[in-house]
């Protein structure tokens, strides 16, 4: 029973396939993986994926499972043979992917159908899927490439188990009657279907056809056996309608799923193909007067063992003969080949036309045309301009070519190796950069550019070196207009920088130069005379600066006391007046630097009087009397108020006891006069004094 066989074949299957896991596992590396889509509905299957050239479509329908139909892609990183395409199958197609050691059997449950069971009369079909669709061909034959694969394989090769498919035709017969669910999927040069018993390496049968996947360890496909690429075809009636039904199932059981590969646009008519090309790679829309020339190219899906002529019409505004040699009305494909080119050279006249056409209705198949619109245009002389001529000054210019007109795109080939329109350049002497520009069309024209050197004679003059403080006179020379750094526009530049400095001056004369001086600046030296300070007339004052150095000493006003003493660190002097001291000293730069202090000379006696005194013999405040000292001599009178002298004395100790001719004066305020000399002024002072 089958049961029992398939059975036994999971068993075996499970250790060959545990054996051989790690050889699968590091072959998957090595192959890219098939990828199955079922989004697709039956129509955008037959029309976007399957049809080729030569074949329109009509009425597609499809019975089976949904799981069992679907494209695929990445077939060229398999061993499947065929990149994109069409799936079907007799369970789920999204199984087919993967190593051998997978396993695909799914019971869709979608029974029989007539003609793969007249096929096989001897076994039940189960699982079956159709695509069916009208087409009309354009020429005599119909084709396409397909590859059947199976898990029947190799175990159930003349078993009860035959999975089967079949293309059927149905249509007039070219050679007399008609085509009724002819089966056109035959193994090459039989009348055989294409099936597990007929293709296999066990009995063998036609092993040329057959791929032993499981034998080989196969990493991407799930079938342990497939067929080479294979090519179903059949003669037919051009322009006439037929029918096609594509059909796979499983035969013995459900079980073990069988799977048939559609190559993609492979469903061909023997149609010729018309495309146009240029002989210039540059130029893909028009054909070119004298350059480029257009390449008509007739072309039909696979060589045939008869000739084929292929007629058309000439039209448009060119004149075939005039404008471009003549070409006949019609060519021939011969047998063995499956394409012919014609070739329109259109001729260099020197007559501006503007575009022309060319316009070829082309019969590309008994019931079809097809028409083509070619252009050729005027070949434009040539036009170039260049850059002028400069001069530089150790520097850059920009050199440059334009093209225009002729035939675009240029190439530019400049005697110094660019290959560009514009370069900068930076010769060390004059040089001439001659340009060679070609167009497409190999129209060429050559011309230069010439870059000379100028001179420089730019000069900053000297360095300088300053104090702080100081001034420095730069002078340049070398041309006619000057820049200076800082702003200046004369040759002459006056600079008092505060550090040192480098000025930058450009000079124009035949060439724009520039140079530089520097200005540096030498510190002051330290000098600190310390605080101002106040003495008494008659006092002396040192005056006190850094130790170990030599000064230059100044008074104002002039003072006497410092005869002698102009060059000493820390001079003592004794100013009559007030006076300002200033400290100068010169360092091996020359550089000189000063600091004063001020000596204030004040006078510092001291004189007081009471404003009133009671000679009452108490022993306090008994006399009135001058306080104070520093005072050299005095002169003290009192008055009474009818201006009668009542006491005077020279000596300051002596004060007036209140008495007048030995008797006490009446009290009242009493008027006083005094005159006093210190060391340095003579003073007067007059004021009241009351008795008490």
């Amino acid at each position: 029973m089958k049961t029992s066989i398939h059975y036994k074949k999971n068993k075996l299957i499970l250790v060959f396939k545990l054996m051989s896991v790690l050889f699968i596992f590091l072959a998957n590396e090595l192959f890219a993986q098939l990828v199955v889509n079922t989004t697709m509905t039956p129509t955008q299957l037959v029309q976007n994926v399957l049809v080729g050239t030569g074949v329109t479509v009509s009425n597609v329908t499809y019975n089976g499972a949904a799981a069992s139909y679907g494209s695929f892609t990445g077939g060229g990183g398999t061993n499947l043979g065929l990149e994109n395409g069409i799936i079907m199958s007799t369970g789920d197609v999204s199984e087919a992917p993967g190593p051998v050691s997978n396993f695909a059997s799914t019971t869709n449950g979608t029974f029989s159908d007539p003609q793969l069971q007249a096929l096989i009369p001897s076994h039940t079909v189960y699982d079956a899927a159709t695509l069916e669709f009208n087409f009309i061909p354009e020429s005599d034959t119909i084709k396409f490439r397909y590859v059947f694969g199976s898990e029947e394989y190799p175990e159930f090769v003349s078993s009860s188990f035959n999975d089967v498919f079949g293309f059927f035709v149905t249509g007039p017969n070219p050679s007399g009657g008609n085509y009724s669910n002819k089966n056109i999927a035959l193994i090459p040069g039989t009348t055989l279907p294409v099936t597990i018993d007929n293709v296999n390496n066990v009995t063998p049968s036609y092993p040329q056809y057959y791929i032993d996947n499981e034998g080989i360890g196969g990493t991407t496909i799930v079938y342990d056996g497939f067929t080479t690429v294979l090519t179903a075809w059949c003669l037919v009636t051009p322009c006439v309608q037929y029918h096609i039904k594509i059909a796979i199932g499983d035969a013995g059981d459900s079980s073990y799923d069988s799977a048939v590969f559609l190559e993609e646009n492979s469903f061909t008519s023997n149609s010729v193909t018309v495309s146009t090309s240029y002989s210039l790679a540059d130029v893909d829309t028009t054909a070119i007067e004298g350059c480029s020339d257009a390449i008509i190219s007739f072309v039909l899906p696979d060589p045939l063992t008869y000739p084929i002529t292929i007629n058309y019409t000439i039209g448009g505004t060119a004149i075939n003969g005039t404008d471009y040699p003549t070409i006949p009305n019609s060519v021939i494909i011969p047998a063995g080949q499956d394409s012919v080119a014609v070739i329109i050279s259109p001729y260099l006249d020197g007559i501006t036309e503007g575009t022309e056409t060319i316009v070829l209705i082309i019969q590309t198949s008994p019931c079809a045309t097809d028409t083509f619109n070619l252009q050729i245009i005027d070949n434009i002389s040539l036009s170039l301009a260049t850059s002028n001529d400069t001069m530089i000054c150790g520097g850059q210019a920009s050199v440059w070519a334009s093209a225009s007109e002729g035939m675009s795109p240029y190439t530019y080939i400049w005697s110094s190796g660019d290959s560009v329109s514009s370069f900068i350049a930076s010769p060390n002497v004059t040089t001439t950069y001659v340009v060679t520009v070609n167009d497409i069309c190999s129209a060429q024209l050559v011309d230069s550019v010439i870059v000379s050197i100028g001179s420089d004679a730019a000069s900053a003059g000297p360095d300088a070196e300053i104090c702080i403080g100081g001034t420095a006179t730069l002078t340049a020379s070398g041309g006619n207009i000057y820049n200076w750094s800082n702003g200046i526009n004369t040759a002459d530049n006056i600079v008092s920088p505060l550090i040192t400095t480098t000025y930058y001056v450009t000079v124009t004369s035949q060439c724009p130069g520039y140079d530089t001086a520097v200005v540096l600046v030498n510190p002051l030296p330290t000098v600190y005379t310390g605080d101002d300070t106040t003495i008494c007339y008659g006092d002396g004052a040192t005056l006190t600066v850094n130790d170990g150095e030599i000064y230059l000493w100044s008074a104002i006003p002039p003072d006497p006391s410092l005869n002698g003493q102009e060059t000493l660190g820390n001079p003592v002097v004794h100013p009559d007046v007030t006076t300002t001291y200033t400290a100068t000293i010169t360092d091996t730069n020359n550089c000189s630097n000063a600091d004063r202090t001020v000596i204030t000379v004040k006078d510092c006696s001291t004189f007081y009087v009471p404003n009133a005194f009671t000679p009452d013999a108490d022993g306090i405040n008994d006399v009135f009397k001058v306080y104070g000292e520093g005072i050299s001599s005095i002169e003290f009178k009192i008055f009474s108020r009818w201006g009668q002298i009542v006491f005077e004395t020279k000596d300051i100790n002596e004060g007036w006891d209140g008495k007048i001719n030995s008797k006490l004066a009446p009290a009242g305020v009493y008027v006083y006069k005094i005159s006093y000399h210190t060391a340095k002024k003579f003073y007067k002072v007059y004021g009241h004094v009351v008795l008490l």
